[in-house]
């Protein structure tokens, strides 16, 4: 056998095991227009896709793994703490896919914050759920703290994905 022809067959075998093993450790999300490489139970993927897998434990679905933190003092000496980008959280993966309620809302935020003790809790006393406020393409549930002026809101996609959380310090 010549150099060339085993050289083809390695850089087969190669690219061969290499979409073997890509097939086999992630899923695939497609779209009309939309494809991309994501595992919609672990991240908030750009295409409509559903979680097969089964749902997962309180604390690994309501855990905050990956967000980006911003901080910015306003002019009127409050604190605005605003967790975005967040990755992998939502009510379809804590309870099932299902038409979600605003308690349903509630009762997800109120694990986000018990889980996230040392991000979202106020030293100052614990947060009340607010009325749930729903728009066309999204769901906000607000939290007031019961001893300070704090705020904490929530806001979801109308699917129930955790967008952002903004935490109001006075």
């Amino acid at each position: 056998m010549s150099f060339w022809h085993r050289a083809g067959h390695a850089i087969a075998s190669v690219l061969a095991s290499y979409f073997l093993v890509a097939g086999l450790c992630g899923s695939t999300c497609a779209a009309a227009i939309c494809v991309e490489d994501c595992d919609p139970c672990l991240n908030q993927c750009l295409c409509h896709t559903q979680c097969q897998h089964a749902v997962l434990d309180p604390q690994t679905s309501h855990k905050l793994s990956k967000y980006r933190l911003e901080i910015t003092d306003q002019r009127d000496g409050t604190t605005l703490r605003t967790i975005s980008e967040i990755s992998g959280l939502s009510l379809d993966l804590a309870d099932g896919v299902r038409e979600h309620t605003s308690a349903d809302f509630v009762r997800f935020a109120a694990g986000v914050i018990e889980f996230n003790g040392l991000l979202l809790q106020s030293r100052r006393g614990l947060w009340t759920p607010q009325p749930v406020e729903t728009f066309d393409g999204a769901v906000v549930v607000p939290f007031a703290s019961t001893e300070s002026r704090g705020a904490l809101t929530f806001l979801f996609d109308r699917r129930g994905n955790l967008v952002e959380i903004d935490e109001v310090r006075r």
